[in-house]
């Protein structure tokens, strides 16, 4: 078990929140080092949490009363919006808000059950409404932070823009209005109930119901399909593909079961999950995929051939090119002189950060003039620093604005994509964003030869691959890329000449032709 610091005014950050000092720290690093007999002894004089969001933050409640009994003085909880302190009176209104949010949550489950029971079988394929052009998307996952940085914004992002820019009206509908995303497309903010973060698992069936709810309470004209984010517990989109009699299209990023087992918290309610997202597979009229990986995992869930699209991720040229200028990352982080390799991304358990780090540690000295930066935060960004031992030349910038990752990219003479294979010995199933977003920087890239990545990228051609969670392996390439000038000039060219058959603009092409064609046969 971690030792918590030894401090007299403690602060807690949640992934996402740059670190307020070197004494503070993460949220997980702090749940696993809680250990009461040695808070009997030692109570901070003060806690401070900070948050990306206090209303979709996990177990606030729990976390306010742990935080107040180990503080002898004020604990204030913050984010960019609001501050609230946690007093007795606080803990008591909301310990009252999660008694009846519990009943709630239990009621809603067996509504939720018996809905899923209805609409199991009801398969109904639907013509797209060929007089409208508008989409309706709906994106139901709840992840905190998911807002800030990571893969799920840039594909929102992407597709949005997208349709936009192909004269197609789109109506977002969503917890929070996303960066990136173009003013252009309307925007329903849906909410979860009150307090049902402190509940686990409870946000995903409020937020759907709420979702559906929401929109079945707009008057307006129906759109030409709508187009879902599977996500855990959410069949909203079966619900309104029903209600306004269009078309379905999911986009499918893997089994949100798998996902939840192997990388996050394990599901509480896994026969609703199961059944939630049966579903949504059966009564979409179109199953977007982004791997050959998934689309194997659809066709054993029962998904026909005909309603599979295996779509690629793509990355979007006007902001990912050659042309955008790093110079003035390189000075803010004091990498001016330096061989810089560079990683972006959410830090899932999947993009092997830590390994990257370990590894770069024994590269780094035998070559001085190398320097890593990391950028972003995430749920291994703790187990990152602590391997990293604050080396001089591994750089942490923490979560950036969607914004400025260009010219983060751009500051980079190397990109790297350290992949590890999935944990359970499943074959990966990614279509990681990062390596089309690091093909349009014309930039030389590093990565793991694992499922679509060896696919899209050849080895020494458009990029340098190495067997994944090989460190010597990782390690050479690290070295050819650092030594050979003509080898990262050739590498870097066949980068950008492939980055031309990816756009999100040809993604979300394919997927209007596709559902057309399908359509055509319902």
């Amino acid at each position: 078990m971690n030792k918590l610091p030894e401090i007299d005014d403690l602060v807690v950050y949640q992934n996402g929140i740059p670190q307020a000092s070197e004494s503070a720290i993460d949220l997980q690093e702090f749940k696993r080092g809680v250990n009461f007999s040695y808070l009997v002894v030692h109570r901070y004089q003060s806690a401070t949490f900070l948050a990306v969001d206090l209303d979709n933050q996990s177990r606030l409640f729990q976390l306010g009363v742990l935080l107040k009994v180990i503080s002898r003085g004020p604990v204030i909880m913050r984010d960019k919006e609001r501050e609230v302190t946690v007093t007795w009176s606080w803990i008591t209104r909301r310990f009252v808000g999660f008694v009846i949010t519990h009943l709630r949550f239990a009621i809603l489950r067996v509504h939720h059950w018996l809905k899923l029971k209805r609409l199991t079988n009801r398969h109904r394929r639907v013509r797209l409404k060929s007089q409208t052009r508008r989409v309706l998307y709906l994106r139901c996952d709840t992840w905190n932070g998911a807002d800030l940085f990571g893969g799920s914004i840039a594909h929102i992002s992407g597709v949005i823009n997208s349709l936009l820019q192909q004269g197609w009206a789109v109506d977002l509908v969503s917890r929070g209005l996303l960066p990136l995303v173009d003013r252009r497309a309307g925007y329903l903010e849906v909410s979860y109930a009150v307090g049902c973060n402190d509940i686990v698992e409870s946000a995903p069936f409020f937020l759907s119901k709420n979702i559906s709810q929401a929109v079945k309470a707009l008057s307006t004209e129906p759109p030409t399909f709508i187009y879902q984010r599977h996500a855990l517990h959410a069949f909203c989109g079966v619900e309104l593909k029903h209600h306004l009699r269009v078309p379905l299209v999911v986009e499918f990023n893997g089994s949100e079961l798998w996902i939840s087992e192997n990388w996050g918290t394990p599901i509480r309610f896994p026969r609703l999950a199961e059944s939630a997202e049966k579903t949504v597979l059966m009564n979409a009229d179109l199953v977007v995929c982004v791997s050959e990986a998934d689309r194997c995992l659809l066709k054993k869930m029962g998904v026909e051939k005909q309603r599979i699209l295996l779509n690629p991720n793509g990355f979007d040229e006007k902001r990912f090119n050659p042309g955008v200028d790093g110079i003035s990352v390189r000075r803010a982080l004091a990498i001016d002189e330096r061989f810089v390799f560079l990683f972006s991304g959410s830090f899932g358990v999947w993009h092997g950060v830590p390994f990257l780090v370990e590894t770069f540690l024994g590269f780094a000295a035998r070559h001085p003039e190398a320097v890593l930066v990391c950028v972003g935060d995430g749920i291994t960004a703790p187990e990152a620093r602590r391997v990293s031992e604050n080396h001089p030349r591994i750089v942490f910038t923490g979560s950036v604005n969607p914004e400025d990752m260009p010219g983060y990219l751009a500051a980079a003479d190397v990109l790297v994509a350290p992949h590890l294979p999935n944990p359970d010995g499943t074959e990966f199933f990614g279509s990681p964003i990062k390596i089309f977003e690091y093909l349009g920087m014309g930039k030389p890239i590093i990565a793991a030869e694992l499922g679509q990545i060896g696919e899209i990228l050849t080895h020494r051609k458009t990029a340098l691959l190495y067997e994944p969670g090989n460190a010597e392996a990782l390690a050479e390439a690290c070295r050819q890329a650092l030594d050979d000038q003509a080898l990262r000039l050739s590498i870097a060219s066949g980068a950008k000449t492939l980055s031309q058959s990816y756009s999100w603009s040809a993604h979300t092409h394919k997927i209007v032709k596709s559902l057309d064609e399908r359509s055509r046969g319902a």
